[in-house]
């Protein structure tokens, strides 16, 4: 025996010793393996030895003393769900022999046609095959695992059969319970907030006629009750030989919460935190707008006006800080009762203000 040489546990089901020890007689010839049998001549003991071992595989008559037919079959697939079985008969059956491979066999083998080599390469074929099978249970398992388990949302639309899978927690995201959504790409496209649909077009098609690596945008979704919700979409496409998208998967994240906290921050970045006016930096951002359009267009002139409040350190002093704060939000509140649509009020720190006024015709319209 080398040491490239398979050691291959076998459990043979076969209720007539001639035929038995000629299948043994086979397995003998079988170049490369080492095969250890475990021979049993009726059903229920194999049952037994089944659940209690772990067999390689599993060699099967169907007609055996307790047992026939199909039924062998689905008892030994029950006892041994693991282990592969090769069935091993005289009743050349196309239609048994299906009912056997849909039951779970492996292989379906007459036995005055078999000999050694035949019998080794379909157990090798079973052996292959139940490794393929349980790898690829596995890597569904992984993934339901995966996607049950993920805070993000599972879509995955086969395009030529027209057709979308959409995880519970895609569902979920925009409201809706598992089932409530079809199996309909119009079903994602439609609740695409219209703000963002021309951008969400886009960036899709872009990916699927070839520009773009992967698919990614980040848009407004319509939920059930008819709010809105910002989330982030990403995928990839499989493509045919001529590179035409066959299907594209992918994740959609809810990121409303950090749309949210965004705009929070970029709104209290550009204004003061007590009036709620735009601050320094908005108001230089857009005195350089009206610098641009006044450069493109001398007609559109422009204004700042700028002031303080005097003696403001008096109320502060004598009335204190909250007092303080009060006078300049009045002032504020009152400043902008005066202005008109377009023009901006800042603070720019401390008492002072500053008014930007748009599309005036001189300086007679800023005082």
């Amino acid at each position: 025996m080398t040491e490239s040489t398979i050691t291959c546990k076998v459990l043979l089901v076969e209720d007539i010793e001639s035929e038995a020890q000629l299948v043994t007689k086979h397995l003998r010839q079988v170049s490369g393996w080492r095969f250890v049998i475990e021979h049993c001549d009726r059903l229920v003991p194999a049952l037994d030895r089944a659940r209690e071992d772990r067999f390689h595989v599993i060699l099967l008559d169907l007609n055996l003393p307790d047992g026939s037919g199909i039924e062998v079959c689905q008892r030994m697939r029950q006892a041994a769900p693991q282990s592969p079985i090769v069935v091993l008969t005289n009743q050349s059956s196309v239609e048994l022999g299906t009912k056997a491979l849909r039951e779970g066999a492996q292989d379906y083998l007459i036995k005055r046609e078999i000999d050694g080599p035949l019998l080794g390469r379909a157990i090798r074929y079973a052996l292959e095959r139940t490794r393929a099978d349980r790898a690829l249970r596995e890597s569904e398992e992984r993934y339901a695992l995966a996607v049950a388990g993920a805070s993000d949302g599972i879509w995955d639309w086969n395009i030529r059969e027209e057709k979308v899978y959409f995880s519970d927690r895609w569902t979920s995201i925009l409201g809706y319970s598992n089932g409530e959504i079809a199996d309909q790409i119009r079903e994602w496209f439609e609740r695409v907030d219209q703000r963002d649909r021309v951008r969400f077009d886009d960036a899709l098609n872009q990916h699927l006629e070839g520009y773009t690596g992967y698919f990614e945008a980040e848009y407004r979704m319509v939920t059930k009750g008819g709010e809105t919700r910002w989330v982030s979409s990403r995928g990839i496409a499989i493509r045919d030989e001529s590179g035409n998208p066959l299907r594209i998967a992918g994740s959609m994240t809810d990121i409303t919460r950090r749309k949210e906290t965004e705009a929070r921050l970029l709104h209290e970045a550009m204004h003061d935190a007590l009036t709620g006016l735009p601050n320094r930096v908005l108001l230089v951002d857009r005195l350089a707008l009206a610098l641009r359009r006044f450069r493109r267009d001398p007609t559109k002139l422009f204004a700042v006006l700028f002031f303080d409040l005097d003696r403001f350190k008096h109320v502060n002093d004598s009335l204190g800080h909250a007092a303080g704060d009060e006078l300049l939000a009045q002032v504020a509140g009152r400043i902008l009762g005066c202005l008109r649509p377009g023009d901006t009020l800042a603070r720019l720190g401390g008492d002072e203000f500053a008014i930007a006024l748009n599309d005036i015709d001189g300086a007679t319209d800023a005082i």
